[in-house]
């Protein structure tokens, strides 16, 4: 079986829109999947999103027998609506027409027949998609794959000044200003002077946000700086101190080495003189010993 008997038929088949507007929360889509009925094996599908904090999908995966159909409820979440309306009122719909955000569309004949029964069960269903691939089995197609792209748009509402004005105004700034009455021309000067003035807001804060890293990162310079030359002076004292221990001991050492020596010669010359003048055999002990070998 081709890859072409697992594609489904996509409504819409291309792009994806969301309306946003500050009265409706959480805007939803709806995809239909419908088996396009060039076979009759099931076909299993599953929605992937590059965005999946953004939105939610329900139901993410599932199977469509031959000639039913699927409808896929895609809920864009009420944080990010509303993040994406503080953009589309700082810098208008551009901002929005550069939505990268795209869903992936998988698609997957069964061709096994006794594979139906357990794939019914969402854990099984989920571990059909950790073992098919780009090639065909003897249970499974290839998988089709079919990107959609994602638009955001602006809904107009009488009590969403901001989405109303900017509409109103998008449409007068492609005339040109001689033929703008009085009234479309202020409310143009308004809406301009409101955008400069949001503008000059982002910078500011842009700029504080600057300056406060800065000083950050200068304090952490500061801060490190302190530690290496703190660690650097307690190593110097440390080595100065295993220095001056050292010196001092070999001088001690030298001393008494030098002392000892002076009064060995000292003796020395003492016991050769007490022994010319007769005066050694006073001394106890030590005249015994100077004059035991004369007396032999």
């Amino acid at each position: 079986m081709s890859v072409a008997d697992a594609v489904l038929d996509l409504n819409p088949d291309s792009t994806l829109q969301f309306t946003l507007s500050s009265q409706e929360q959480s805007p939803t889509c709806a995809l239909e999947l419908r088996h396009p009925d060039a076979s009759s094996a099931p076909i299993a599908f599953k929605v992937k999103t590059t965005q999946p904090r953004r939105y939610l999908v329900r139901p993410n995966q599932g199977l469509i027998e031959p000639g039913g159909a699927q409808t896929v409820q895609i809920l864009l979440v009420e944080k990010e609506k509303n993040s994406l309306l503080q953009s589309y009122e700082r810098l208008g719909q551009p901002t929005l027409d550069q939505s990268k955000d795209k869903f992936l569309v998988q698609s997957v004949a069964i061709l096994d027949a006794s594979k139906l029964a357990s794939l019914k069960d969402y854990d099984e269903l989920t571990s059909l998609w950790a073992t098919v691939g780009s090639t065909p089995s003897t249970s499974t197609s290839a998988v089709a794959n079919k990107k959609l792209h994602v638009k955001h748009v602006v809904a107009g509402s009488s009590k969403s000044g901001t989405s109303d004005g900017d509409r109103g105004n998008s449409s007068i700034s492609r005339e040109p200003i001689e033929n703008l009455t009085q009234d479309q021309a202020k409310a143009e000067l308004t809406n301009m002077r409101r955008k400069y003035d949001e503008l000059v807001a982002f910078s500011v804060n842009l700029t504080a946000e600057r300056d406060m890293l800065n000083n950050t990162l200068e304090q952490t310079k500061r801060d490190l700086n302190r530690e290496l030359s703190k660690t650097a002076a307690q190593d110097n004292a440390s080595g100065r101190g295993r220095a001056a221990g050292n010196s001092s001991a070999k001088p001690n050492a030298g001393v008494t080495f030098l002392l000892v020596f002076l009064f060995s010669i000292v003796s020395f010359f003492g016991g050769i003189k007490l022994q010319e003048k007769g005066l050694v055999k006073n001394i106890p002990v030590l005249g015994n010993l100077m004059t035991s070998g004369d007396e032999l």
